[in-house]
């Protein structure tokens, strides 16, 4: 799967959720996000920072080292929790990158 590019700090930027992201958001937040029953805003900037910074990787097996933090995406993101806003977007690319219950996984899978 690609990134998806989302408009957040001023500028287009690409939003991507390989394994490494979703293990750095686990880390981020101190728990499986998966079985959470609800989505907490600590949750939605771990997501943002992760799928904004493993949108930049290159499949290079090297770790991004994007221009922003935390504390910049949190800004970014702001307080609100719509779906049409700036983290439900990224939500939605989250999504789009996750298996899904009836998905068959292909050979290489």
């Amino acid at each position: 799967m690609t990134a998806k590019n989302i408009e957040i700090g001023g500028q287009s930027r690409p939003v991507a959720f390989p394994a490494p992201a979703l293990r750095e958001i686990e880390r981020m937040i101190g728990t499986d996000f998966l079985r959470a029953s609800y989505i907490s805003y600590e949750f939605r900037i771990a997501m943002a920072y992760c799928g904004l910074k493993w949108g930049l990787y290159k499949g290079d097996g090297k770790e991004p080292k994007p221009e922003f933090n935390e504390l910049i995406v949190a800004d970014w993101v702001g307080n609100d929790m719509r779906d049409e806003s700036i983290s439900g977007q990224i939500l939605q690319v989250l999504n789009d990158w996750l298996p899904k219950a009836n998905e068959k996984k292909d050979d290489a899978g």
